[in-house]
């Protein structure tokens, strides 16, 4: 079945993706994504076919994206800072804010995407921004960790890539 992620932007545009649902919980869900075709993201060369895994977690001012290539190796992590978010029994929506924060292993964090904000941000959300920011460069290490462990526990105690649907998960 297909789960959609709407990615709403704060100019009004719309990206809807059709993904796999791996769990869902009343504050978290993780999503599966085949990637269409090559992306360049950053430092990053994303394949066609690669993995997204998508961790969204209420009351948190990010999700996470686990890259991955067709083979299931790390390529990268990805946070998006956002807010708004609402998980449904077939979709989920939230709004991105702009900045990013690239995590390619054996490297160090890399924030993106700050030259987007607008400069007339309003107070509230210019302080909701930087420190969505600074907790996730203090915790990033945290949450890939947690990240991963929360996927092999899903998964039945094992990484698992491009498998078929079981009983227990969607890896």
């Amino acid at each position: 079945m297909v789960f959609l992620e709407h990615k709403h932007r704060p100019d009004g545009r719309v990206s809807t993706f059709p993904c796999e649902l791996v769990a869902r919980q009343d504050d978290l869900a993780v999503l599966r994504f085949v990637l269409p075709h090559a992306y360049h993201v950053g430092s990053l060369e994303l394949p066609e076919g690669g993995l997204t895994y998508g961790f969204y977690w209420r009351g948190r001012p990010y999700n996470l994206y686990w890259w991955q290539d067709v083979s299931g190796k790390t390529l990268g992590y990805y946070f998006n800072l956002g807010d708004r978010l609402v998980i449904s029994e077939t979709e989920l929506s939230w709004r991105d804010l702009w900045v990013d924060i690239l995590v390619v292993p054996g490297q160090e964090p890399v924030v993106m995407d700050e030259e987007e904000v607008p400069f007339d941000l309003a107070p509230q959300l210019h302080d909701y921004l930087n420190r969505a920011r600074e907790e996730v460069l203090h915790d990033w290490p945290h949450v890939i960790t947690e990240a991963k462990e929360l996927f092999k526990l899903l998964c039945g105690g094992r990484y698992c890539f491009r498998k078929k649907v079981n009983s227990k998960a969607r890896c």
